[in-house]
């Protein structure tokens, strides 16, 4: 039996957060750091039990009367479930008609290398995006992800590169003290992103969109800050839910960084993974091969030391429920992503 849910059900979070593949983006919390978008979600119940959803994000695409969908890491059930996969197909549909939406896009939380998924998906008609080697998907398709299960800290020591070890030891013998603050500390985390943007090369996000993300969250969210002689010099964002932890958001100061203040950083957050009892600690984007790149290599090598796996995600999937409208709304597009990048420059 096919539902649709529109608001906060505890039900609803009850059956993501337990779920393997459930995850942040797939909660209605998630919604609340993206205001820009209303959330609906399509459930399917066997016996009168979940057995799977979809959690759906919903925009107007600019300059048309066309609505784009989109499903961060959907669906949540077993994905080899021919059956539930065709029924929450079969209800986006008709969410798509409700919507008037061109298309659905998701990015499912599933290995590249799960031929039986991919079969499942491409019978409905579902169409893969290209694999690509780099960040511009909406969600990354390579990520690093370590291993918590069964795991103690001294276990997650010994499978790090000693490097790692080492730096983690430096920074605190260096007095580097890691804290987990409030909003207080945004000003002061937010000075540290221009600092990395600029140094990077990236654009970042207004200091109201990490407000943002720390309210929505609340306790699923912690802004950890590393500081030295009383001055802020790192800061990390982490975001907890059901058994995974995530590292969103991270920078640093061009000063101090002798102290290796990120190795403790990430440290603490992989703690309090540990201690919440979460199997996986995701450390995001990272490129699909070793690159060439100095700034790329060194966030590769960075993310790689902890003992973290690199996992290719099967990518970016399209639902065309309109061919015509959506043809028009891929010539938009280009104009939403510039709207955008303007609105992430905006202080």
């Amino acid at each position: 039996m096919i539902e649709y849910l529109d608001g906060w059900s505890a039900e609803y979070e009850a059956f993501v957060a337990a779920h393997p593949k459930g995850t942040l983006f797939q909660s209605r919390l998630w919604s609340g750091v993206k205001p820009a978008w209303r959330w609906r979600a399509v459930l399917v119940r066997r016996g009168g039990e979940l057995c799977a959803a979809m959690a759906v994000l919903i925009r107007p695409v600019p300059g048309t009367p066309w609505r784009l969908l989109y499903a961060p890491r959907g669906p949540v059930c077993n994905t080899h479930d021919a059956a539930a996969l065709r029924e929450l197909t079969e209800g986006v549909r008709v969410l798509a008609r409700q919507e008037r939406a061109c298309a659905l896009k998701l990015d499912p939380d599933v290995p590249m290398e799960d031929a039986e998924f991919r079969a499942i998906m491409e019978r409905l008609d579902y169409r893969l995006a290209p694999e690509t080697g780099g960040f511009e998907r909406i969600q990354p398709q390579h990520v690093a992800r370590l291993d918590l299960c069964g795991k103690t800290k001294t276990d997650l020591l010994a499978g790090m590169k000693q490097k790692m070890r080492y730096n983690i030891r430096l920074a605190e013998r260096r007095g580097v003290e890691v804290r987990v603050c409030g909003a207080e500390a945004l000003d002061d985390f937010h000075a540290l992103m221009r600092v990395t943007g600029a140094r990077d090369g990236f654009c970042i996000r207004p200091k109201a969109y990490f407000a943002r993300m720390l309210d929505a969250l609340g306790a699923h969210a912690r802004l950890y800050m590393a500081y030295a002689d009383g001055a802020a010099i790192a800061g990390a964002i982490a975001a907890q839910y059901g058994n995974k932890t995530w590292y969103l958001y991270g920078a640093s100061a061009n000063v101090h960084r002798d102290k290796m203040p990120n190795y403790l950083l990430q440290w603490r957050m992989i703690e309090w993974a540990l201690e919440a009892g979460c199997d996986v600690y995701d450390f995001r984007g990272v490129a699909a091969e070793q690159p060439a790149d100095p700034a790329l290599a060194g966030l590769w090598r960075f993310k790689s030391g902890w003992g973290a796996a690199h996992v290719t995600f099967v990518g970016e999937y399209e639902l065309v429920v309109r061919p015509a409208a959506n043809a028009v709304v891929r010539r938009a597009l280009p104009v939403m992503r510039a709207a955008a990048l303007r609105w992430a420059n905006l202080k």
